[in-house]
């Protein structure tokens, strides 16, 4: 998977349109949920502005968005356990989300933590 490129969302998160483009990513997640790209850059999205949130320009979104960020994340990562969790990809970008920030995956802290 060496283009991660999707022009249309891409475009979307240049102008901090993150609501849709999270929206966007979503509905394409939900119409093909085995799209590691799609899935994995809905992820990322996602924990980039839970960690982000008071740094990155969130003025198009409500502050009340920030849990409904971190709920998806938190879904995305059981999803992915899951369904990737033999892949190489999925290991290595939410094994560096989780090495950053376990905290934001859930309840279980250590076992979150260590698979991070």
């Amino acid at each position: 998977m060496k283009n991660w490129e999707l022009k249309d969302t891409d475009q979307l998160e240049k102008e901090s349109d993150w609501n849709a483009a999270r929206d966007k990513l979503y509905h394409n997640w939900k119409e093909n949920p085995h799209d590691l790209k799609v899935f994995l850059k809905l992820s990322f999205l996602c924990w980039y502005l839970v960690v982000e949130w008071d740094v990155e320009n969130t003025s198009k979104v409500q502050e009340s968005d920030h849990d409904d960020y971190k709920e998806l994340l938190q879904e995305l990562y059981h999803y992915g356990i899951i369904h990737f969790k033999e892949d190489a990809f999925f290991n290595a970008v939410f094994g560096f989300m989780i090495e950053l920030f376990p905290e934001h995956f859930g309840e279980d802290y250590d076992k979150t933590k260590e698979f991070g």
